[in-house]
């Protein structure tokens, strides 16, 4: 367990994108202001969205298996979400779009990389699955709105987390070394 926090004053980012701008062709994506996610503090210094994860399996570890369950990322409001996830290898990672426009999906990992349109209101989405682990977190953007931006961490592995947003986290059943 811990607490990831910003020590000093914590940026004020203006907004990517502010509500109403006519130079957005979506209209959907200026209904709100999009905040700068790039780094989010909240009120008590904590720091969201750090990936936290054991870079390797100690030897004589026995690894579970991954859930069957897809991990989730939607497209809601011009936005992804989750901004950061972590998932398994060969778990799948479905890609679903809540906006009534069309995204694009582009992550460009060491060991898969993906360029797909997923069309509007679409809850079915695209799947994948991540055949190795990547030894750092994957950039996903979309390419129509280009401010769209998330982080995803496929492991080969379940001791990993992103912290919450007063900065917390906690990685259950940590083997040791």
């Amino acid at each position: 367990t811990g607490r990831i926090t910003v020590d000093g004053v914590a940026p004020q980012l203006p907004p990517l994108v502010q509500a109403g701008d006519p130079t957005v062709k979506d209209q959907v994506c200026v209904q709100s202001a999009i905040p700068n996610d790039s780094v989010i503090v909240g009120p008590d210094g904590g720091l969201k969205d750090v990936f936290i994860y054991a870079k390797r399996v100690p030897s004589g570890v026995d690894v579970p298996a991954p859930p069957e369950e897809p991990a989730e990322l939607d497209q809601k409001g011009c936005r992804f979400n989750p901004q950061a996830i972590v998932f398994r290898v060969d778990q799948p990672l479905k890609m679903v779009n809540s906006d009534p426009v069309a995204h694009n999906v582009r992550t460009a990992g060491f060991t898969m990389q993906l360029n797909q349109i997923i069309p509007p209101n679409d809850k079915k989405g695209i799947e994948t699955t991540y055949k190795r682990a990547e030894r750092t977190p994957v950039q996903t953007k979309c390419d129509i709105h280009t401010w769209m931006l998330s982080w995803h961490l496929p492991l080969d592995h379940p001791w990993a987390t992103v912290s919450a947003e007063d900065g917390t986290f906690v990685i259950d059943n940590l083997p040791a070394g």
